[in-house]
């Protein structure tokens, strides 16, 4: 082969060797497009959509690529339309309630968000109403009437605890059956009952201080099950947010004063099975979850 055409293949060489590098990176640097379901008609539920964006843009930091993070404004959906609009494209990450069925339904990232203080459960009662001080026990609990929406995932574990439970379509309804006596209390999380406490429909209705129900649960950020691609970046992120302690700061910034308010280590703790949780749950990943032990290194933690 003469000289020129040896130099002219292997300079065509290089020019395809680098192209092919070229053509990797831009396919590794390509953009992140995440949206989300943001809920702004209801300050608790906007506080939650919050932290969803904060801590998607956290784990896509993490990721090495470009990212753009966009809300996408709804009002609150039951799970049912939450799985339609993702596998229609309306938005390609939400989170849910993990339960036994949700593997067949969505494409879980198995780490729970918020920690398992979903679980953690205070009690709304009616601000002269004075019984849960003398509940010392599970069976004790069991004697008060508990109140949960028709479809949530917790009216289900409550009544497999043996509870009796009476449903309402929707939180507010819920506190209207209280505070009329249809029923005796209403769990809510420790997330959730300090913002809803100041919401104006709790009026007449406390916080009690004396007891705090316990069962295993948690959210998990969810994708359409075809979309695994992004689901395998977002499971590097939260590794790499996790082991770099990212996340764990991100929630105390976020709700770091629910253990002050909460007081759970001054509680009567009750625990109960939760006999619907999936078997992704990763329970052995304590590092994943809240639990009392934590309680006084997580106070130090917040600021003040």
């Amino acid at each position: 082969m003469p000289a020129l055409k040896i130099v002219t293949f292997y300079a065509l060489c290089i020019i395809a060797i680098a192209l092919s590098v070229q053509e990797k990176a831009t396919a590794s640097e390509k953009t992140l497009r995440i949206s989300y379901p943001y809920v702004q008609t209801d300050p608790v539920y906007k506080d939650i959509s919050d932290y969803i964006h904060d801590l998607l843009k956290l784990l896509l930091s993490k990721s090495g690529n470009p990212y753009v993070v966009e809300p996408v404004y709804v009002p609150p959906v039951p799970m049912s339309r939450t799985v339609m609009y993702l596998n229609s494209g309306k938005f390609n990450v939400a989170w849910a309630h993990y339960d036994s069925h949700l593997d067949e339904l969505l494409l879980p990232i198995p780490v729970p968000i918020f920690r398992g203080l979903g679980g953690w459960r205070l009690f709304f009662v009616r601000a002269d109403d004075t019984r849960m001080a003398e509940v010392k026990d599970l069976a004790a609990l069991k004697r008060f009437q508990l109140g949960q929406g028709h479809d949530w995932p917790d009216t289900t574990i409550l009544r497999s605890a043996g509870f009796e439970v009476r449903t309402g379509v929707a939180r507010d309804n819920l506190f209207q059956l209280l505070k009329h006596q249809r029923i005796d209390a209403f769990p809510r999380s420790v997330m959730e009952i300090w913002s809803e406490a100041k919401l104006p429909q709790a009026s007449g209705l406390r916080v009690d201080e004396h007891v705090v129900l316990h069962y295993p649960t948690a959210f998990y950020l969810v994708l359409k099950r075809s979309d695994r691609e992004l689901s395998e970046i977002l499971q590097t992120s939260f590794d790499k947010a996790i082991a770099d302690g990212s996340f764990q700061q991100l929630f105390r910034a976020w709700k770091g004063d629910i253990f002050e308010l909460s007081r759970l280590n001054q509680r009567q703790v009750i625990s109960i099975d939760n006999p619907i949780l999936g078997a992704n749950a990763r329970l052995d990943r304590h590092d994943l979850w809240f639990t009392p032990a934590d309680l006084t290194r997580a106070e130090s933690d917040v600021p003040r």
